[in-house]
């Protein structure tokens, strides 16, 4: 079966449905969750989706930071006519002239102070600019197969008839709609808030969740938060488990 005969959404192909869908999850609609559930493979389409969020977002945001840094070759300008200025002050030559060290310990000083200002005002490298766009990418994708992967049992745990866990991350999937938000940041020195997208990344993986399973409100709140303290559980347990075993390798090996 073509996978993009069976839903109105994605008569048009897979990135146009795509696009209607994040929109329709955007605003809190049910159509996209019944695109992606009515699919031959609803995991490999919600998979999709998602990816198509993250890198949409991930490549704004990059684009938002090399514009950011590329305004920065003023401000290096400006720091290098600065240095040259105070260096020649005769309060400079003074101090350099009485203690050797001072000139050193002032162009360490005046070099950390202008990284830390560009650090602070989102210049990047053009490898730091890359790596934090992977980082993005990658970073959600784990949150998503996390989430999922503990919902999922979540979820049936409290009544909903879901069949494979497939298909449930491919639900929530789509329910990381909101996350396309991140694009906005293309506009150099724009934020977008953590704590906006969070909150509508619930209102929507409840939209979801309620709407796929015709549970209670109360059920799928459950469903929607207990994702999160587990995980944090399974993390800690995880990273004490590989501290464990790498004392007691460590030992092996010394002894």
């Amino acid at each position: 079966m073509d996978e993009t005969s069976n839903t109105g959404l994605f008569d048009n192909g897979f990135m146009r449905g795509s696009v209607r869908a994040i929109i329709n999850a955007l605003l809190l609609r049910t159509q996209g969750y019944k695109a992606v559930n009515e699919a031959p493979i609803p995991s490999r389409r919600g998979f999709g989706i998602l990816l198509v969020i993250l890198i949409i977002a991930s490549v704004a945001q990059m684009i938002g930071a090399a514009l950011n840094s590329a305004s920065m070759s003023q401000v290096s300008a400006f720091e290098s006519s600065l240095y040259t200025a105070i260096t020649e002050l005769s309060v400079y030559t003074n101090a350099a002239a009485n203690n050797a060290n001072f000139a050193d310990w002032f162009s360490t000083l005046y070099d950390l102070f202008w990284k830390v200002l560009g650090w602070m005002s989102g210049y990047r490298s053009p490898a730091g600019i890359l790596f934090t766009g992977i980082t993005f990418i990658t970073s959600n994708l784990f949150a998503w197969l996390t989430y999922g992967f503990i919902g999922y049992y979540v979820a049936k745990a409290f009544g909903a008839k879901v069949e494979k866990m497939g298909d449930y991350l491919g639900l929530m999937g789509l329910a990381f709609a909101p996350f396309i938000l991140y694009s906005a940041e293309i506009i150099p020195g724009l934020v977008v808030p953590a704590t906006f997208v969070t909150l509508w990344f619930l209102a929507a993986a409840y939209q979801a969740i309620k709407s796929t399973y015709d549970l209670s409100w109360w059920r799928t709140a459950l469903i929607l938060i207990l994702p999160f303290p587990l995980n944090t559980i399974l993390l800690t347990l995880t990273i004490q488990l590989g501290v464990t075993i790498g004392v007691a390798v460590s030992k092996m090996m010394m002894s």
